[in-house]
């Protein structure tokens, strides 16, 4: 696996992204993407149990199972998408980063070619990472991540606060079971209904697309 040249450091926060090899679609339909969103949620903690096994305990053993556990990162926010997926989070643990989203990236593969009765490489080798340096820059990529749905004409720009495999329901209270913090987001707001205008004002956000995409691009030389 090649060398990475940003080191990932505890207490900064990072925009982690990574695609689905050759482009194909992994994030098939709400199954998939409730597996996934699932166990990101399981190994964003330091666990050494198999999904397999953590899914076969009762809904409330499950939790308490993670609550037990010391987490990796901290989740900001996240969006799958049919064949990518974004995280916006905050390594609180010396190579959490790695640790949680490599294990989940290997889950998840294993149970995509199961399931599809293939073989070979489901992500591309190793995900990107961008350094977040400012709060301006923080408020933005979260908005970014948040409008990836409608930015690929998948969903209207009304639905944005309906897409589900995103973390927009736990900015706007709704989700039923949250595995985001967004409090260091929305502490910024008077309300999560102000923060979703922020994210909508598509004008204010074409000015920072660019800068986003390109950060992406060059985090992946």
């Amino acid at each position: 696996m090649p060398y990475r040249q940003l080191p990932l450091v505890d207490d900064e926060i990072y925009h982690i992204y990574n695609r689905a090899f050759n482009r194909q679609t992994v994030f098939i339909d709400r199954s998939y993407y409730s597996r996934a969103i699932s166990s990101l949620n399981l190994y964003r903690h330091l666990i050494n149990i198999k999904y397999a096994f953590f899914k076969t305990h009762l809904p409330k053993t499950q939790k308490k199972i993670i609550e037990e556990k010391i987490p990796l990162i901290e989740i900001i926010a996240y969006c799958f998408m049919p064949n990518h997926f974004h995280l916006l989070v905050k390594q609180i643990h010396e190579q959490g980063i790695v640790k949680s989203v490599g294990k989940f990236s290997t889950s998840y593969a294993k149970y995509f070619n199961t399931r599809r009765n293939k073989k070979g490489p489901v992500f591309e080798g190793r995900f990107k990472a961008v350094l977040i340096e400012s709060n301006e820059q923080l408020l933005h990529v979260s908005r970014y991540i948040h409008l990836n749905p409608y930015s690929a004409s998948l969903i209207k720009m009304n639905e944005i606060k309906d897409y589900s495999y995103s973390s927009i329901g736990d900015y706007l209270g709704v989700s039923k079971n949250p595995i985001s913090d967004p409090e260091m987001v929305l502490n910024q707001f008077k309300s999560g209904k102000n923060y979703l205008e922020f994210v909508t004002d598509n004008a204010d956000y074409q000015q920072n697309l660019q800068r986003i995409k390109k950060q992406l691009l060059d985090a992946e030389e």
